[in-house]
């Protein structure tokens, strides 16, 4: 009765096992395609070995030989999403950086255009300012050339 209990129990933690390895692949294939991360690469093969190797030993129980598996796999996965913040953190950088020397080109060629654009409006005002000055002389003698005629024809009568 014990024996047919044990097989039993040793069975159902075999499938466990099983369902628990075959879970373990189809979410490091998705984690894969969702990254496209190549599988020759991949630290997915290592935890593939490692998990082959503690199921292939036989001399330990089920229940050891899961529970390898799963630190395994933790460990594995630790080191996987170390990676991969690692590389996500990289990339930001990078982006920061472009992003940063792009902001910076712009303003530069924004510094000049506004550069350009004053010294428009100044050689404008400037010019406009000649004029206005220009103006200025001419009625200035015009008046000085009325009032000495104005005095000549005085003199005159």
């Amino acid at each position: 009765m014990k024996s047919i209990e044990r097989k039993k129990k040793e069975t159902k933690e075999r499938e466990n096992t099983i369902n628990f390895l075959s879970k373990i692949q189809k979410d490091l294939t998705e984690v894969d395609k969702f990254h496209n991360i190549d599988k020759k690469y991949s630290k997915r093969q290592v935890l593939e070995t490692l998990i082959k190797q503690t199921t292939n030993y036989k001399e330990k129980t089920i229940e050891n030989t899961s529970k390898n598996i799963r630190k395994a796999v933790d460990t594995k996965m630790t080191e996987f999403y170390k990676d991969l913040k690692k590389k996500r953190e990289e990339k930001n950088t990078i982006e920061f950086k472009e992003m940063d020397y792009l902001i910076r080109a712009c303003r530069e060629k924004e510094i000049l255009l506004l550069k350009k654009k004053y010294n428009e409006e100044n050689s404008s005002k400037i010019e406009e300012q000649k004029r206005m000055f220009k103006n200025y002389i001419q009625k200035n003698k015009r008046k000085s050339q009325n009032k000495k005629t104005v005095k000549r024809r005085c003199k005159d009568l």
